[in-house]
Formats: structure tokens, C-alpha cells, sequence
């Protein structure tokens, strides 16, 4: 949630730059709508991607629980981890193909338009904040499912049961 903020709020000061900067508001008016739609379809790609992807790690950490819970073989445990990351992973990727061609079919229009350098600078550095969030997302939800599998699959100690050293020091 705080990502999707943070991305939304900068996305949202590119676009109020370029709306208060002179040469975008006397040179060229009509560039300033691409770009602030390029911004906004890239944030858009971003926060979908980044709840993809917790909903990803959520539905991944539950199967794993629940197969740790019914005694499932380690193997089986591993397996659904790994589903899981490939899962995120494909959220992941797609999302950035996607930003990457807003951000090229973006810049070919400024270009056309014959929009200031800043109104490309602006594609860019959204370009660059919503490629971060995502894999910021991407690589905390991986981690979260490693995190998952390591606790599912280690010895349990201390569910009612002494550890096997526990009397070795009477």
C-alpha cells in the first residue's frame, strides 16, 4: 500500500512539474496530455501489478501453511513455493514489458510533437519509478514465500514437544 502511494505521489509531482513548467505551458499545451496520461497508464501498470503480486504472495504463503499444517512431504512444500515465485514472476514481467512499451510509445509521441526535453525527462523517471516499484514488490513477495517455505519445512521444536537436548543438562 505504501509503494502504491509513494509511486501515485511521484507520479503525481511529475506530471504537476510539467504542468507549471513554462516551456511545457507556452511552447507546447497538447504535450502535456500525453505525458500526464503516459504517467498515469504507467502508475496504473504498477499498483495493479504490485496487488497482483500481494495477492500472489498471500494465496502462496496460505497453500504452503496449509500443506505444512496436513504433513505434507517437504518436496511437496518446496513445490509450492516455487509456484508461487513463478507466478509472481510472470505478474512481474509482464507489468514491466508493459510499462517499458507506454514509455517507449510515450516518448516516440513527445517526439513527434516536438515536446521539451523535460516532458521526456518526465516518461523516463516515471518509467524508472514504476520498474523500481514493481520489483520492489517482485522481490519482497519472493522473499516473503522463501521465508515461508524455510519455516514450513525446518524441524519443529517447542509445538508441546522438548527439544532433544533439553534434559542433557541436569
Amino acid at each position: 500500500m505504501m509503494k502504491s502511494l509513494r509511486l501515485s505521489s511521484a507520479l503525481a509531482l511529475f506530471a504537476a512539474l510539467l504542468f507549471t513548467a513554462p516551456a511545457v505551458a507556452q511552447d507546447d499545451p497538447a504535450g502535456a496530455g500525453p505525458v500526464e496520461e503516459c504517467l498515469m497508464q504507467m502508475g496504473e501498470t504498477a499498483g495493479n501489478a504490485i496487488n497482483g503480486i500481494k495477492g500472489l504472495t498471500a494465496k502462496g504463503v496460505n497453500a504452503i501453511k496449509e500443506l505444512d499444517e496436513n504433513g505434507a512431504p517437504d518436496r511437496a512444500i518446496a513445490h509450492a513455493g516455487a509456484r508461487a515465485k513463478r507466478a509472481i514472476n510472470r505478474v512481474s514481467e509482464r507489468a514491466s514489458r508493459v510499462i517499458n512499451l507506454t514509455a517507449d510509445r510515450c516518448l516516440l509521441i513527445l517526439r513527434e510533437l516536438g515536446a521539451p526535453p523535460e516532458a521526456g525527462m518526465a516518461i523516463q523517471n516515471g518509467r524508472r519509478e514504476a520498474l523500481g516499484a514493481v520489483g520492489q514488490a517482485d522481490h519482497r513477495g519472493k522473499q516473503i514465500i522463501r521465508h515461508a517455505v524455510r519455516e514450513a519445512i525446518a524441524p519443529d521444536e517447542g509445538e508441546g514437544e522438548a527439544p532433544a537436548d533439553a534434559g542433557s543438562e541436569a
